[in-house]
């Protein structure tokens, strides 16, 4: 009998990944104090890597919350993490 399996590693269970260190970067370029990062994210983070909210809704969430992206003067042209698109307007 021929044994047939798919392996999917995703976060360094098998495959040793190396550190992301996006939050430095995101903190350093606008001047933000060091830690702000998962301050602002840190309850995102976690429910978007289990499937809890949408890539969307991380996405919103980081724009909000460090005031990068399409309708925010931002910190810096280089903080922008994907292609930016209308938002809804707010009151």
């Amino acid at each position: 009998m021929a044994i047939r399996a798919v392996v999917f590693d995703i976060g360094g269970v098998l495959e040793i990944t190396p550190a992301m260190d996006f939050d430095a970067r995101w903190e350093k370029d606008p001047g933000l104090p060091t830690g702000t990062v998962f301050q602002r994210l840190g309850d995102v983070f976690p429910a978007g890597s289990l499937g809890e909210v949408t890539e969307a809704e991380v996405l919103e969430a980081v724009r909000d919350r460090l005031e990068v992206g399409p309708e925010s003067d931002g910190p810096s042209p280089t903080m922008s993490i994907t292609t930016p698109r209308p938002r809804a307007s707010r009151p």
